[in-house]
């Protein structure tokens, strides 16, 4: 264990705003990848307005100019870019192309489904 690593499990009580992801941005996301990967990493977040936030953005952009990291911008209205996201909506379709009219039938739809198209 890296001693100059920040603890990186905690809490968060109640909703996550801008100001519980600006502390978590300071405090333990930019040092802790400083420290893993180095000057000039890329960042990528999703458009959602806590990460939008005027508060947010500046940080991020001052962190960018001070050579710190590079932020990757996403489109507004962009697809999820999280592979266990996409795998969800996937399941999401595959379960309402099979039309389960109970809760009965819905049990084990997902594992038939992942056979069933896997082949």
């Amino acid at each position: 264990e890296d001693p100059k690593l920040p603890l990186l499990q905690f809490r968060i009580e109640g909703t996550l705003n801008q100001h519980g992801y600006h502390s978590i941005l300071q405090r333990y996301a930019t040092p802790s990848v400083l420290c893993l990967v180095g000057l000039l990493f890329v960042f990528q977040q999703e458009n959602d307005p806590k990460h939008t936030s005027r508060l947010c953005k500046g940080y991020l952009t001052k962190k960018e100019s001070d050579g710190v990291l590079y932020q990757m911008t996403l489109p507004p209205q962009s697809p999820d870019l999280n592979p266990i996201e996409m795998f969800w909506d996937e399941m999401d379709r595959r379960v309402k192309e099979n039309k389960p009219t109970s809760a009965q039938q819905q049990v084990g739809t997902p594992s038939r489904l992942l056979e069933k198209h896997s082949s």
